[in-house]
């Protein structure tokens, strides 16, 4: 399945992240942006902007995610000129890197 578009949370449960663009549309010069879960406790927050955010739009950007996703690690944010898309031709707004083998003990449960 699409088991790989799940963020693993703290306690184990995956669950479908959701982001919806009006969330950081209203929040900086974010053109595009990914998640991608590096760790249980760690998201990487990849951005396209035509310049750096500043800590107060990275502040609002991180209330704004921590209220719509069901994760309370660390949001850490990375600007890039472009987003490309994978060699299959998509995008994929969030991207999980860590496998569940990586994290013991998961539940088999799936939060939407």
């Amino acid at each position: 399945g699409r088991e790989r578009n799940l963020l693993i949370r703290a306690d184990g449960d995956l669950v479908w992240p959701s982001f919806p663009a009006e969330l950081w549309l209203a929040a900086s010069p974010v053109q595009q942006f990914q998640l991608r879960q590096q760790r249980r406790d760690l998201v990487v927050v990849r951005y396209a902007a035509p310049r750096a955010l500043t800590d107060r739009e990275c502040a609002d950007l991180s209330s704004r995610l921590a209220a719509s996703l069901p994760f309370d690690g660390l949001l850490r944010f990375e600007r890039t000129d472009r987003m490309t898309a994978a060699p299959n031709g998509k995008f994929e707004d969030f991207v999980r890197e860590i496998s569940t083998d990586d994290t013991p003990n998961l539940p088999s449960s799936i939060h939407r």
